[in-house]
């Protein structure tokens, strides 16, 4: 898909590009590659549980369903058996 003005549908040139942010309905933030590469962080695969919320805070109506909590990128779907974090460790019943 080649970019292009949503106003006239003109094709325009990829220098003409820019990378940015619309923090209100029209208005834009922009950013160079520069800004953007100082944005970048580590990335893991690991999650930091900092606190468990007792069970009594917690509604009801999520444990009828399973929230399984795995990267897309993790190659695997479904459940890691004996893994509580990946069903945040609620149980039905």
């Amino acid at each position: 898909m080649r970019p292009h003005d949503p106003q006239t549908g003109e094709e325009i040139d990829r220098d003409e590009v820019v990378s940015g942010y619309e923090y209100e309905r029209g208005r834009f933030v922009t950013f160079t590659p520069y800004e953007l590469k100082a944005l970048d962080v580590e990335s893991s695969r690991i999650v930091d549980l900092s606190t468990f919320v007792p069970r009594a805070d917690i509604d009801p109506v999520y444990f009828s369903t399973p929230y399984y909590n795995l990267s897309r990128w993790s190659g695997r779907s479904g459940s890691v058996p004996g893994d509580r974090a990946s069903t945040g460790g609620c149980r039905n019943g």
